[in-house]
């Protein structure tokens, strides 16, 4: 959980009482790299790992891929509901753990 922050409207619309705290949603897609493959699908996610689907970038406050542990800038990939496309000409190698954060930060009832 997070303390609202000041000044923050994009985050954090409306009036904020700051002893009050924010409620978040996690949910983690992830998939095992092929070695050849840029593109992941909702049908590349590992159940085992309890993984959720790709979700609508629009509907999540911001989100983080992991691959093989290591955060990536924005930049190097793209994510619309049900596919991840990494941009970069380096594909992963095969066995390498692509994690792929969602984040929604729930406004607070009043």
């Amino acid at each position: 959980m997070l303390f609202a922050p000041l000044g923050c409207p994009d985050i954090f619309p409306g009036k904020v009482n700051q002893n009050q705290l924010l409620q978040t949603e996690m949910y983690y897609y992830s998939a095992i790299a092929n070695g050849a493959a840029r593109l992941f699908t909702d049908q590349d996610r590992l159940l085992e790992y309890d993984s959720s689907v790709i979700m609508d970038p629009d509907q999540v406050s911001y989100m983080n891929l992991f691959v093989n542990g290591m955060l990536q800038p924005p930049i190097l990939y793209e994510v619309r509901r049900g596919t991840l496309l990494l941009k970069s000409t380096d594909v992963p190698q095969a066995g390498v753990l692509i994690m792929l954060q969602f984040v929604k930060i729930l406004l607070p009832l009043e």
